[in-house]
């Protein structure tokens, strides 16, 4: 599926092949292919990517499914 992020966000990604944390930058009007939405909590989702990659921590209100 694809996200469209709707306000700039600082979050981390966890790069699994290598097993490490980089920061990232998520720009407002950025698309991303994700494979699956991880639930935290009310407010927060982790974003596993289709290269198996995770951003961690996402606001819920900084993204919306497009098709």
């Amino acid at each position: 599926m694809k996200l469209r992020v709707l306000k700039n966000v600082d979050v981390d990604m966890d790069k699994t092949k290598l097993r490490e944390v980089w920061p990232r930058y998520l720009h407002r009007n950025d698309v991303i292919n994700v494979d699956r939405i991880e639930s935290l909590d009310d407010k927060v989702v982790n974003l596993v990517l289709d290269d198996g990659d995770v951003l961690l921590e996402v606001p819920k209100n900084a993204f919306t499914i497009t098709k």
